[in-house]
């Protein structure tokens, strides 16, 4: 009688996290063995293996990783750790995979650690000039995870743009503007924004990317991954607001005047935003080529968030 192949495992960090609460059902669907690090043991997901630990604690880091499993790290920056701190808790993971024999290593960053682009079409050979505390921390991290893995474990990056979905932070402010009924205000933010390209991706589409990624029997060999849905028509700020607007059950405001682009970059510069053109784009067309496809329209993604936000005001 030939045996059954065991079940992947896969090892989720940060997996309480917005895109970890959307992942986790998504791995469960694709049939694997999922193992959770965690800080507390309260934490309790159906299906899920708990592991009590943390970054710093180099023991539960070993029993968290197996052999042979694959390895999802979501864990983000904490504003209570110093830069060196953060690398230092990167470094034991990295480290504890290696010394495992995990067999590849998903690090989950972001788009934002280019910085300032010197280009309007940023793709993954575009260099990073991160600006701020985060964008470097963020890019450290991905340079902490590359150096102490080396060649011995299989690594990849994928960089979301700002991910948007239920129990995220992205477009809460634009929605609480519809929501609060101040067409003016909706009328002086459009004119603003204008066509600004907001660089808004489903946290759908990224969990999806993350599960292609990890699964991917074709090597990451190192490479970095955008994820992002710049080229969709709809992705800048008066269309998001009508779309919006109008899943909301709101007045849908129309007209296209705008502040003059170059108007609108001198001030986000001023606002000290890195990615201050308006007319920036994230390219994701080398996911794409390596077989990814998008799960979810984008204009229904978006659709779906407002009404969950809707939802959730009336409760």
């Amino acid at each position: 009688m030939v045996e059954p192949a065991p079940v992947p495992i896969v090892c989720v960090t940060g997996a309480t996290g917005f895109i970890g609460t959307h992942l986790l059902p998504l791995l469960q669907a694709a049939g694997v063995r999922i193992r959770v690090l965690s800080r507390s043991a309260q934490v309790a997901v159906p299906g899920v293996e708990i592991v009590v630990g943390d970054l710093f604690d180099k023991p539960s880091l070993a029993r968290f990783l197996q052999s042979g499993s694959v390895l999802i790290n979501l864990a983000q920056p904490s504003a209570a750790l110093a830069d060196e701190e953060f690398a230092a808790g990167m470094r034991n993971v990295a480290q504890a995979a290696r010394e495992a024999g995990i067999g590849r290593v998903l690090h989950i960053s972001t788009a934002m650690v280019i910085g300032v682009p010197t280009a309007q079409r940023v793709t993954e050979d575009t260099p990073g000039q991160p600006k701020t505390a985060y964008e470097r921390q963020k890019y450290a991290t991905e340079r902490t995870l590359r150096n102490e893995l080396g060649a011995e474990v299989d690594f990849g990056v994928l960089r979301p743009t700002a991910v948007f979905g239920l129990g995220g932070q992205n477009l809460l402010k634009i929605a609480a503007d519809i929501a609060s009924g101040s067409t003016l205000k909706r009328y002086v933010l459009r004119f603003l924004h204008g066509q600004r390209i907001l660089h808004l991706v489903s946290v759908q589409e990224v969990a999806a990317a993350i599960v292609f990624l990890a699964f991917l029997t074709r090597p990451l060999a190192g490479q970095v991954f955008l994820v992002a849905a710049d080229d969709e028509p709809a992705n800048n700020y008066q269309a998001v607001d009508a779309i919006l607007a109008a899943a909301m059950g709101k007045p849908v405001l129309r007209g296209s005047v705008r502040l003059p682009g170059a108007v609108l970059k001198a001030l986000l510069r001023m606002a000290g935003r890195s990615q201050a053109d308006p007319r920036l784009v994230y390219d994701a067309a080398k996911l794409r080529s390596w077989g990814f496809a998008p799960p979810i329209d984008f204009k229904l993604a978006l659709q779906a968030f407002a009404q969950a936000y809707m939802k959730n005001q009336c409760q």
